[in-house]
């Protein structure tokens, strides 16, 4: 982006530092607003699932209790370490929306019993929803730079055209079928509108599986941006993998306590 900037007419050539700086503090928010996001669904899976069994904890206790796990797999500062977590999130997330494509699409009403679009006061939203389920998009340059032929990845057929093309698929099908089946009841997951059951109880757990495991990958793309920035100001270290898992931590327990106090 400052590069663009940088090759254009002379009044953004101005701005190219501060859009530079901007672009990266607005890359960090998103990152780690998705991991924040972790947090709430996780807990709530997690309640959803054992409360019917007579185990009643508060949510707040569900978080501090997935915190530990989840720094654990943060702590891992090598891309190529963290690929045996997303072929099992790849593989968890694979079974649980075939699993929800059975159960909500069983019985769906007529198509024209559903409105085909909703009220502008929730356009907002839907962008909301959209950027959030295409949050991978910050991983775009980390995966490039790690790849052995890093040419191919926006071929026509290269890993970003093939892979944007399956999740849209896979997110509008999913979207559609949820949306047919509950319509306005429909929830923030399709899961949590699962009548309770054994088999709904398997979905969930697999679809938190898969979503635990990705949590990673969507950490690593927030130190990529937030860790250069803090030896440059505050470096060399003398022991820097220790600064760095120092962070690390850091920007965990923020993610974890800002949904503690906030939200839940």
């Amino acid at each position: 982006m400052q590069w663009a900037f940088e090759e254009g007419p002379p009044i953004f050539e101005r701005c190219s530092k501060l859009i530079r700086t901007v672009v990266k503090v607005f890359n960090i928010i998103t990152q780690l607003g998705f991991c924040a996001v972790y947090f709430v669904f996780i807990p709530s899976t997690i309640k959803a699932v054992l409360d019917p069994y007579g185990i009643i904890i508060d949510i707040h206790i569900h978080m501090a209790i997935i915190f530990i796990p989840i720094l654990l797999t943060s702590l891992v500062r090598n891309l190529k370490f963290l690929i045996p977590f997303s072929i099992i999130a790849n593989i968890s997330l694979g079974i649980g929306l075939v699993m929800t494509l059975y159960i909500a699409g069983r019985d769906l009403p007529e198509i024209s019993s559903r409105p085909a679009v909703a009220d502008l006061s929730k356009l907002p939203l839907f962008f909301g929803t959209a950027i959030y389920c295409f949050e991978g998009i910050s991983m775009v340059l980390p995966f490039q730079n790690e790849m052995k032929e890093p040419e191919k990845f926006g071929s026509p057929f290269g890993v970003l055209n093939v892979g944007m093309t399956i999740v849209g698929g896979i997110l509008i099908m999913i979207g559609s079928v949820g949306y047919l089946k509950y319509g306005e009841e429909v929830k923030g997951s399709v899961t949590l509108n699962f009548p309770p059951s054994l088999f709904s109880e398997l979905v969930q757990v697999t679809i938190v599986v898969g979503i635990f495991f990705t949590y990673a990958l969507q950490f690593y793309v927030a130190v990529k941006f937030i860790w250069p920035d803090v030896v440059q100001q505050y470096g060399p270290f003398k022991h820097p993998v220790l600064c760095e898992y120092g962070v690390r931590f850091l920007f965990v327990f923020i993610t974890c306590e800002y949904i503690m106090i906030n939200i839940l």
